[in-house]
C-alpha cells in the first residue's frame, strides 16, 4: 500500500493526506513552501528544508526536494559536515530560521526595507491633507512647515514662523510660481498686522479685487485717509453727501455680497481683500481716537466691526452705536423678510445719490430674501421677483458693486419657473466661487 503524507502549513492547517505524487502536484501549485512541515504515517514532522531529516525519514522526497524545491534557490541537499544534527536549535517540531536558506532571510529583509522604504515616501507625500511631491518636500521644506504651523486656523506659532523666515519666503516670491504659492500665507500675516510685508507692494497684496477699494490697505494708508476726511464724516452720516471717496465706499459695502464670495482665490485667513481692507481701517481709526472718540467716530467704529462680524456669519455680541445712513444701510443687511425693510429709514432722510443707492440695495434685499423664502416659489413671488428684475435693470448702474451672479442666479429662478434648488445648481456651475444665500 502506498504511503501517505500530511503536510503542516505555517502551523495552521494541513494538507493531505496525499500521495507521493499528490505532494509533488501540490507544490507545483504553490500550496506549501520550505518551511512547512511534513510527516508520513504517524511519524516525525520535519521541514522541508532540513535535508538531513529528510534523508533520514523520509528518503523518497529527497530527489522531490533537490529537483524541484531547492533548484531554484542555487542549493546543495548534502548538508553541511562542519554543523552535527544535535546543534541545530529547534522549537516543538519544526525548525527555525537558524535552518533557512540564507537567501530566502535575504528576501525577507528586503520585503521588509521596501516596505519601510514605502512607508517612509508615504509619510513624507502626505502633508497638511494632501498629497506632496517628496521631492518637492524636500527642496522647499519652508513652504510645507509654514502649512503644517497653520493648522486650521491663524496662530502665533505660524506667524513666528513666517516672520523668523520672511527674507527667504521674500526671496522666493520674486518668482511667479512661488508668488502664487506663497502669497495666501503672507497677505494673512500682513494683515494680522499693520498690511504690510516687505519686499512686496500693497498692489501685488491686493491681487485682482475690486477697483473701488484702494491699492494700499496698510494701517498707515488709512490713517492719512481718516484725518484727510475728517471733516466729511458728519454730513455723510446724515445723509447729505455721498463721497465716492475710498473710506466711504468702504463703510457701503454689502456684507452679504462679501460673505457669499469668502475665501476669495488667494485668500485664506482674512478670505479677500475687502475684509482686509476693513481690519486695517477699524485698527487705524480705533488707535486714532482712543483718546477723543467723537460720536460719529463711533459710528463708523461700530459699523466697521458690524461689517467684519457680518462678513464671519457671527451673530451680534454688543450693542453697536450707529445712526443716520450707516444705520439704515447695516439695518437692510440684517433685514429677514420683506416687511423688515420699510423700517429701515425711520432715522434717516436720504436723498439725491444717497437715494439711489438704498433703492438699489432694497431690490438686491427684496430679491435674496423672495429666492430664500422657499424651495418652491408661488406665483405670487415668482411675479414679484420678475418684476423686481425688471426694476433693477436700470438701477443697477447706481450700485458700485457688482452684482452680475446673483442677478443671473434670479434669472434663473424665473426661468425655472420658481425651482429655486435647480436654479442653484445650474448657476453654481457657472460660479463654482460664489454663494447664493441671502
Amino acid at each position: 500500500m502506498e504511503r501517505l503524507y500530511l503536510i503542516r502549513v505555517g502551523m495552521e492547517r494541513f494538507l493531505g493526506p496525499y500521495t507521493l505524487k499528490q505532494v509533488q502536484e501540490s507544490y507545483h501549485k504553490m500550496q506549501f513552501g520550505l518551511q512547512d512541515e511534513i510527516s508520513g504515517s504517524l511519524r516525525q514532522w520535519v521541514t522541508f528544508d532540513n535535508i538531513e531529516g529528510v534523508r533520514r525519514h523520509y528518503p523518497e522526497l529527497v530527489q522531490l526536494i533537490h529537483s524541484e524545491m531547492m533548484s531554484g534557490w542555487g542549493m546543495s541537499v548534502a548538508p553541511s559536515p562542519s554543523v552535527p544534527n544535535n546543534a541545530r536549535m529547534r522549537l516543538g517540531n519544526g525548525s527555525t530560521d537558524f535552518d533557512r536558506p540564507l537567501q530566502t532571510r535575504s528576501f525577507l529583509y528586503l520585503g521588509l526595507f521596501i516596505m519601510v522604504l514605502v512607508a517612509l515616501i508615504a509619510f513624507m507625500s502626505y502633508r497638511d491633507g494632501e498629497w506632496v511631491n517628496p521631492i518637492a518636500y524636500l527642496k522647499d521644506r519652508t513652504y510645507y512647515q509654514a502649512k503644517s504651523h497653520l493648522g486650521d486656523r491663524y496662530n502665533a506659532r505660524f506667524e513666528g514662523f513666517m516672520d523668523r523666515n520672511r527674507q527667504d519666503i521674500s526671496q522666493q516670491m520674486k518668482a511667479k510660481k512661488a508668488f502664487s504659492k506663497w502669497i495666501p500665507y503672507v497677505r494673512s500675516v500682513a494683515f494680522a498686522k499693520d498690511g504690510r510685508w516687505e519686499g512686496v507692494s500693497g498692489k501685488r497684496l491686493k491681487g485682482t479685487a475690486d477697483s473701488y477699494l484702494p491699492n494700499d490697505c496698510s494701517v498707515g494708508a488709512w490713517d492719512d485717509r481718516w484725518r484727510e476726511s475728517r471733516s466729511q464724516w458728519l454730513p455723510f452720516l446724515e445723509g447729505r453727501i455721498l463721497p465716492k471717496d475710498e473710506w466711504a465706499r468702504l463703510l457701503m459695502m454689502d456684507t452679504h455680497w462679501i460673505r457669499n464670495r469668502t475665501p476669495m482665490a488667494g485668500w485664506m485667513e482674512p478670505g479677500s481683500y475687502h475684509e482686509a481692507c476693513l481690519r486695517m481701517a477699524l485698527k487705524s481709526l480705533v488707535k486714532l481716537t482712543s483718546e477723543d472718540a467723537s460720536s460719529d467716530s463711533k459710528v463708523i467704529i461700530s459699523r466697521m466691526r458690524w461689517q467684519l462680524g457680518g462678513i464671519a456669519g457671527t451673530s451680534p455680541s454688543e450693542e453697536y452705536e450707529m445712526s443716520g445712513t450707516l444705520w439704515a444701510t447695516s439695518c437692510l443687511e440684517d433685514a429677514h423678510a420683506n416687511d423688515d425693510l420699510k423700517n429701515c429709514f425711520n432715522s434717516v432722510k436720504a436723498k439725491g445719490a444717497w437715494q439711489e443707492f438704498f433703492d438699489g440695495m432694497i431690490l438686491i434685499r427684496r430679491m435674496a430674501l423672495l429666492a430664500a423664502s422657499e424651495a418652491q416659489l408661488s406665483d405670487a413671488s415668482l411675479k414679484d421677483l420678475h418684476a423686481y428684475l425688471n426694476i433693477y435693470a436700470g438701477k443697477g448702474s447706481e450700485m458700485f458693486m457688482g452684482y452680475d451672479e446673483e442677478i443671473q442666479f434670479y434669472k434663473e429662478v424665473v426661468q425655472q419657473k420658481g425651482n429655486v434648488k435647480a436654479a442653484k445648481a445650474v448657476v453654481q456651475k457657472k460660479y463654482p466661487g460664489v454663494h447664493f444665500e441671502p
